[in-house]
């Protein structure tokens, strides 16, 4: 009898687990993680794939909230939270996960192309040519651990031809969000992890930042297929590291986006005036595809690179800056100006934290409401009065200055403004005299009678000197749109440190 009842309890073991053999475990998209931040005061969704009809209940903060798998599919949406934490968050299903050390806060995407993805390590580099103070500088900042509410997280850099349902995450990460580690602070994007810090410092907010960038990368890469009539998906082509990184990505819940990108669609004249229509497109198909409304979006002009040109002549990365600024006509965009902190033999110039810091003013201005200087002085109108232009400015803020400044190695003194041209009706530009009158700049030049046109720091590597009192540059600018007759010799020969052109 006894032996019959244990063979009895074996049969009905095996029998109850007979339902449970051929089903999945719940899974997670692989953004949520220990130590993730949750995007705060929005509807953020949690999301994964499970068994069709199986329930789903995600535990957090007080919230329950319950689905029913579709299609092996799940989503749910948690109620607005404020931001705080550390919490646990637990799924369950089949099975229970359990997350750990989930803090409530703002959520930043870093993209673009190496000046986005360039690594704290590589400026702490002793082998470089920097300045040591610099190094020294990186090198604090990687062994500091103090920002507890700081978070990481870095995308592996892949192209696919199809979007993917899932991201993959660089091995040094674990599969995971990251505290702030030595090793994982080292190997993420220096001008990300300046902007969250700064942002975290500021604001005293959990920040999560997703490193999701790639040098060396046009603008095209980063853009959904359907903007590309007629073009077949490829792993190397347009949309490709849209597929592979962004797509992934979506809908996670986020405040917004800083973009560094731009170089390498430099390469020739009618793709940097194209850019002022692809840039936008950009940004409208990521808001879109996100579904999450006109998220902010912030981007950095690019800085200063190549040799400084002797005379004023026409030059690519004023018209690729000057296409980056069309971005502004879209709602909850900034632009943060890097004019005055580039090198001429270095595309990836070291000064982030300046451009980290003029980023973070944006966030506080267009995702923040918040009252401050964002934007240096902006070229409104011009008024020619006999043998002299007066240009009138928007965001003059405290008022207009020349000021002392150093440009890589060239010295400007502010008892003198810079970076003004101005041409008569040849269209041939000369180097201008300029003086700030009030909330104006006054432009002439004794072999310009009658002024045409002006342009402002209108070349790779403008010398410049114009800012508001509150220390933000000017924007590059020009008051004319004559076709561009630009010398290519000096862009096709080799060159150190040229942008890698795709095509």
């Amino acid at each position: 009898m006894r032996k019959r009842n244990v063979l009895m309890v074996w049969v009905a073991v095996a029998i109850l687990s007979l339902p449970l053999a051929g089903r999945a475990d719940v899974r997670l998209h692989g953004l949520f993680t220990d130590n993730m931040v949750l995007q705060r005061d929005i509807k953020a969704p949690v999301w994964g794939w499970a068994d069709p009809g199986e329930v789903v209940t995600v535990l957090f903060n007080g919230q329950t909230v319950r689905t029913t798998a579709e299609d092996g599919r799940w989503k749910v949406f948690l109620k607005p939270t404020n931001a705080g934490g550390p919490y646990e968050m637990t799924i369950s299903g089949n099975n229970e996960i359990v997350l750990h050390n989930v803090l409530v806060g703002d959520v930043w995407v870093c993209g673009g192309q190496s000046n986005m993805h360039f690594q704290m390590q590589a400026y702490a580099d002793r082998s470089k040519n920097r300045p040591e103070a610099v190094v020294e500088q990186f090198e604090r900042m990687i062994a500091d651990t103090s920002h507890r509410n700081l978070r990481l997280m870095l995308i592996d850099k892949i192209s696919r031809a199809q979007p993917q349902e899932n991201i993959q995450i660089v091995k040094e990460f674990d599969n995971s969000w990251q505290e702030l580690r030595p090793e994982h602070t080292a190997v993420f994007s220096a001008l990300g992890f300046m902007f969250g810090r700064k942002l975290n410092e500021d604001l005293g907010v959990p920040i999560g930042l997703i490193d999701a960038n790639k040098g060396g990368t046009r603008a095209e890469l980063w853009m959904p297929i359907d903007l590309f009539s007629g073009t077949p998906p490829s792993e190397d082509g347009p949309s490709s590291l849209y597929n592979g990184i962004i797509a992934p990505l979506q809908p996670f819940a986020i405040k917004g986006v800083i973009w560094y990108q731009g170089e390498s669609n430099a390469g020739r004249v009618r793709d940097c005036l194209a850019y002022g229509t692809t840039f936008p497109d950009l940004i409208r198909a990521w808001r879109r595809d996100w579904g999450q409304g006109d998220f902010t979006f912030l981007f950095v002009q690019l800085a200063s690179f190549r040799k400084k040109a002797e005379e004023p002549v026409d030059e690519l990365w004023p018209l690729l800056r000057d296409s980056q600024v069309k971005a502004l006509l879209l709602p909850n965009t900034g632009m943060a100006v890097a004019i005055d902190l580039g090198e001429e033999d270095d595309i990836h110039p070291y000064r982030k934290e300046a451009v980290a810091e003029r980023l973070a003013l944006g966030a506080k201005r267009v995702a923040y409401g918040m009252d401050v200087i964002a934007s240096g002085p902006t070229f409104k109108k011009m008024e020619i009065k006999g043998n002299k232009a007066v240009v009138e400015f928007d965001n003059v803020a405290g008022g207009l200055v020349a000021k002392d400044v150093v440009l890589d190695k060239y010295h400007l003194s502010a008892d003198e403004l810079k970076g003004f041209a101005v041409c008569g009706e040849d269209r041939k530009f000369v180097w201008a005299d300029a003086e700030i009158v009030g909330g104006t700049v006054v432009v002439s030049s004794p072999e310009v009678s009658k002024p045409v046109a002006v342009r402002y720091a209108w070349s790779d590597f403008p010398l410049c000197n114009l800012y508001n009192v509150e220390g933000l540059p000017a924007v590059p600018f020009r008051t004319d749109s004559f076709e561009a007759n630009v010398d290519m010799a000096k862009y096709n020969k080799p060159a150190k440190n040229r942008p890698r052109k795709k095509n």
